[in-house]
């Protein structure tokens, strides 16, 4: 293994070992290779770790298999960052509640590059798609990153116009770099890890535990000089990531809705609040008066032509399984061409788990 490789299976064990103790083991000993030898005894002079406490952790970090998790490593292409360490995000490391390691796959903008993030619903409408992905590349052409969660609706909508736009892109998972949530996202993983960075702070194998999600929304809007709220419900991941973007300091902007939508709720909420009204993305770059921004050269994407997929969407609705039967394709290479037409619009899910043409 390369010092680099060695040192990354050291971070992966020790988070692995010891979390959550692994900021205050860090902060104290400094590198991954000084706290796999530590001591029963040297583990005790953390605070709040006990005799009981300091022999388990002894224990955990006593069953790491270096080698394997180097393997690990290598198969799922990620890499492992620490604070003040290269890649790392300049904008986490004095974030309260800062990861204390992230997965990497890709590499993250630096400091000079400005970071939004667009987050809303996943039920979304056909006005919020809209809206996400008109602000989204507007944004991207100016210059900025557009950050976000990778989920369906609202998410993958602005993340793949500003990919189109072609502008660098972050999504931070609430599972390991190497599963997939929503499994059909998977390809768009491997694209934003070229075109920019795919984060998490959850070891390669987590599975997308309904409790990740709300914790690394922090994550989201850490990285982001604010946060763009397009459709949500009043209990929304997306007002979490918010209230996270308001106690760090950032800007809170929101997108209004049609006032009969259940998904307006959200927004409306935050500007009653006191969030920022976004009409147009003038709307956000006035909140950052001294931002310099480099813009950069408009890149359109438009998704591959389909019109076999989308005659048969026309003659009925069908789900993934019954239009994969009618064309004579497999699910597996039918879902991302859905999911391409349906951020361009020409494609919606409707009732019961089925695709439509609109």
């Amino acid at each position: 293994m390369s010092e680099d490789d060695v040192v990354s299976a050291e971070l992966l064990a020790v988070h692995a070992a010891i979390a959550p103790w692994t900021r205050a083991l860090l902060d104290r000993f400094h590198t991954p290779k000084r706290i796999l030898s530590l001591s029963i005894q040297e583990l005790m002079q953390v605070p709040g770790i006990g005799p009981a406490g300091a022999r388990h952790l002894r224990a955990r970090l006593d069953n790491s298999d270096l080698d394997r998790l180097s393997g690990q490593l290598e198969r799922t292409g990620c890499r492992v960052l620490t604070s003040g360490t290269p890649g790392f995000p300049r904008e986490l490391e004095l974030m309260p509640e800062a990861p204390p390691v992230l997965f990497a796959r890709g590499e993250v903008p630096g400091p000079l590059l400005p970071k939004i993030a667009i987050v809303g619903a996943r039920r979304c409408s056909a006005y919020g798609r809209r809206q996400a992905r008109r602000l989204a590349a507007a944004l991207a052409r100016r210059g900025f990153v557009v950050t976000s969660g990778l989920a369906r609706g609202i998410d993958i909508t602005a993340q793949v116009a500003a990919l189109e736009a072609g502008s660098s892109v972050i999504a931070v998972l609430g599972s390991g770099l190497d599963v997939a949530y929503p499994p059909e996202h998977i390809e768009w993983i491997d694209r934003i890890a070229e075109q920019g960075a795919v984060l998490s702070e959850y070891p390669p194998g987590t599975p997308p535990r309904p409790e990740n999600f709300p914790f690394r929304n922090r994550i989201i809007s850490g990285l982001s000089l604010g946060v763009i709220v397009v459709e949500a419900s009043l209990r929304s991941g997306s007002l979490i990531t918010a209230r996270y973007a308001l106690e760090q300091g950032r800007e809170v902007f929101a997108v209004p809705g049609p006032v009969d939508s259940p998904v307006s709720c959200g927004p409306h909420s935050l500007l009653r609040d006191g969030a920022k009204l976004v009409e147009e993305i003038e709307d956000v770059l006035e909140a950052f008066p001294d931002l310099i921004l480099p813009g950069i050269e408009e890149r359109t994407v438009e998704p591959e032509p389909s019109s076999a997929l989308i005659d048969a969407l026309k003659e009925a609705p069908r789900t993934a399984d019954a239009l994969a039967a009618r064309l004579g394709e497999s699910v597996d290479s039918l879902l991302p061409k859905l999911l391409e037409l349906e951020v361009a619009g020409q494609v919606e899910r409707i009732a019961g788990g089925r695709f439509a043409a609109r």
